[in-house]
């Protein structure tokens, strides 16, 4: 074999577009959506005319941007409604379960949960679990950027 492997080749607005092609934006302002379109329209269509002129592409994101857009969501979501089920029985002993959904995410993040559990008056074990679940609110609330980076280990593999 002659000829080398290679991922990808430039190609001229002369060559035909086919099912597969990387599309890649020129505007640098482009969003992530729009910043690498992978072609799907079948290579058929495009040969018999049937496209009727337009070209079908999704959007190639990164594992992360994926992961952020997609799954951190759904994932903050459920942690959420456990977590705020948990809250929502310790506040209603004490007689507090009238707190809305939307104070109960906001509260956490403007006032330190301790501070939280002390003025609502909990103790022993109701404390423990709203503060944790405080906790948990706050946390899950941060945006991703602001969240601690897990430190990676340089020690060397043996």
């Amino acid at each position: 074999m002659s000829e080398s492997f290679r991922e990808y080749r430039n190609i001229t607005v002369t060559e035909p577009l086919r099912q597969g092609d990387v599309l890649e934006a020129v505007d640098p302002a482009a969003s992530k959506w729009q910043r690498h379109l992978l072609v799907i329209t079948a290579d058929c269509d495009f040969a018999n005319v049937k496209h009727q002129g337009r070209v079908t592409c999704v959007p190639l994101l990164t594992a992360e941007e994926y992961l952020l857009d997609m799954h951190v969501p759904r994932v903050r979501e459920k942690l959420l409604t456990k977590v705020l089920a948990a809250l929502r029985q310790v506040l209603a002993s004490v007689g507090a379960g009238d707190i809305s959904k939307e104070r109960l995410l906001e509260w956490p993040r403007e006032v330190d949960p301790h501070e939280i559990v002390v003025s609502l008056g909990l103790e022993g074990r109701a404390a423990e679990i709203a503060e944790a679940a405080l906790e948990s609110i706050r946390l899950v609330g941060q945006s991703v950027d602001t969240c601690p980076k897990p430190s990676i280990s340089s020690s060397p593999r043996i």
